[in-house]
């Protein structure tokens, strides 16, 4: 069974990201939603790239909505940087 570690998963993500010479913010955007989106993952006990199904994705999008406060720009921004990843 496939098994790739979510830091890693994102840890190689950014890199790939540098590579494309992003700019500075663009990437600090991109680190900022995926340390937090690790930082929920961890608390649901998710470690494992390949077990992050859209129902988490969801999930974690109503926990930015509803106990984080985000607004719905900001909820379309993390759903878009999302699904650069799952």
């Amino acid at each position: 069974m496939f098994f790739l570690l979510l830091k890693y998963a994102i840890s190689d993500f950014l890199s790939e990201k540098e590579l494309q010479n992003l700019s500075g913010n663009t990437l600090k955007g991109y680190a900022k939603f995926f340390r937090e989106f690790k930082r929920w993952t961890m608390e649901q006990e998710l470690t494992d790239a390949s077990e992050v199904t859209q129902a988490h994705i969801k999930s974690y999008l109503l926990h930015c909505k509803n106990e984080r406060g985000n607004n719905p720009t900001t909820i379309n921004v993390k759903l878009k940087k999302s699904q650069y990843l799952f």
